[in-house]
Formats: structure tokens, C-alpha cells, sequence
């Protein structure tokens, strides 16, 4: 059965990267995009996904928001938290992620392979 990950961020060039990457993997996974956390949360609601990455600072409803709304309704629901921006005046946003209920942090940029280390991780765990 395929495993449903849903990516969110602002940035469509990056939610394509890793939309293509995933797909090279060879393994079976739908993926889903969206670019806020509003549209996240709606396909939540239609679909089951196992597996969400998200950003942190977005439009309309940031990660964090996202992070705790997810684990009210959906607590199976594995989380990957990245941020190019995680550390701001001082306080470190992936660490909020992370106490939020995210399994995994990663700073942007990242690689390919860090990405897959960390699904593969977190997939594991089902």
C-alpha cells in the first residue's frame, strides 16, 4: 500500500524538488503539496496521510499552527519540520517544532539524502 505525504510550503520551486525526489526513490508514495497550512488542512481532511514536511514560516497559517492543529485531530500523523529561517531574533523555531509534536527537524538547505534519511527514519516507525 502506498504511504501519503503530504509537503507544504511557500516555496513551489522547493515543494517540486522535493515532489521529484521523493518520486525518484522508486518507492510507493503518493505525494500531496500545498502551500499554506490552510490548504494542507483541507487535504487532511480527504485523504490519509501517514507523513507531513512542512515548512514553518508560511502565509495564511505557519507550520507551527499546522504542527498543533495536526496533532489535535490527526496525533498519528508523523511530522517533518524544516525551516531555512529556524533560528529568528533569537528564539529556535525548530525547537518550538519539535516540543509542538514535530518528529524530525531538518535546516534549510538540505540534501536529498537527508531528506530520505529522515522519511525512511520516520516511515519505519509505522
Amino acid at each position: 500500500m502506498k504511504k501519503r505525504i503530504l509537503i507544504v510550503d511557500d516555496e513551489q520551486a522547493l515543494l517540486d524538488s522535493l515532489k521529484r525526489s521523493l518520486r525518484d526513490l522508486g518507492k510507493e508514495f503518493d505525494i500531496y503539496t500545498a502551500n499554506d497550512g490552510v490548504k494542507a488542512f483541507k487535504i487532511l481532511e480527504k485523504s490519509k496521510i501517514e507523513l507531513i514536511i512542512t515548512d514553518i514560516f508560511m502565509p495564511d497559517k505557519d507550520g507551527l499552527e499546522l504542527i498543533r492543529e495536526v496533532r489535535q485531530k490527526y496525533p498519528s500523523i508523523k511530522i517533518i519540520t524544516m525551516s531555512g529561517g529556524g533560528n529568528r531574533g533569537g528564539v529556535n523555531y525548530l525547537k518550538f517544532a519539535e516540543t509542538f509534536g514535530s518528529s524530525y527537524q531538518l535546516n534549510k538547505p538540505f540534501s536529498k539524502d537527508e531528506i530520505i534519511l529522515a522519511i525512511n527514519s520516520i516511515l519505519k516507525e509505522n
